[in-house]
């Protein structure tokens, strides 16, 4: 995985560890970025990572993957996940439990009768054109966090911002409630910002195969 690690450390002035955490589970992949916030529902400081989380095959097409689209063996999309100072996993948000699609109406995030992807910004596309879910499918590369607003900030490769409501989502001393909380519709995303045709109310712009150069349409 690139730029993965497995452990945080905070060190004093002298080079001491006063603070460390490691990922022990083997599905999870922390990587690129991590940020420390003062949670004020706990009044402590915690600590958010972004961590590739796999998918397995039959995940995906119970989420309804289109099954020609690949083979869906190594698939992974992103999670948020939150460490308290003792080490615990407090909170977690996760791209899988958002996800729309419109290919198979027998499954429960179909787009709905006589609706399409256009009218669900607040999920992501499984079965994006071009992009099918495969191993770092998002590869996501920053996350913040707005103190006043409670917000989350983290974005994609694949040319989006998205922003998700921690503070709503976050119910102090019940980390299991909190993540089930954050895997419901009050986790989708408030706003996304990037390239509109990701979900389908915008221009399809000419792009190389790896979505990572565009002139035209709204890249």
């Amino acid at each position: 995985m690139p730029y993965s690690f497995w452990s945080f450390s905070s060190l004093d002035w002298s080079g001491n560890t006063v603070w460390e955490y490691t990922e022990k589970r083997t599905t999870y992949f922390p990587h690129h970025d991590w940020t420390r916030i003062f949670n004020k529902k706990l009044n402590a400081y915690t600590t958010l990572y972004i961590a590739n989380k796999n998918i397995t095959r039959e995940q995906a097409l119970a989420a309804g993957a289109n099954p020609s689209n690949g083979s869906y063996n190594d698939g992974q999309m992103d999670a948020i996940v939150e460490v308290d100072l003792s080490g615990n996993i407090v909170w977690e948000w996760w791209f899988f439990n958002h996800v729309i699609q419109d290919y198979d109406s027998t499954k429960l995030n179909y787009v709905g009768s006589g609706k399409k992807i256009a009218d669900h910004p607040g999920r992501i596309n499984i079965n994006m054109t071009s992009k099918p879910l495969k191993k770092d499918w998002l590869h996501c590369n920053s996350i913040d966090y707005n103190d006043s607003l409670g917000h989350i900030v983290i974005n994609s490769v694949h040319g989006e911002f998205y922003i998700i409501d921690h503070d709503r989502t976050f119910l102090a001393g019940d980390p299991t409630g909190s993540i089930a909380l954050a895997a419901t519709t009050a986790g989708d995303f408030l706003y996304r910002f990037g390239d509109p045709a990701r979900y389908n109310q915008g221009d399809p712009p000419s792009i190389l195969a790896d979505w990572t150069s565009s002139t035209t349409g709204n890249k």
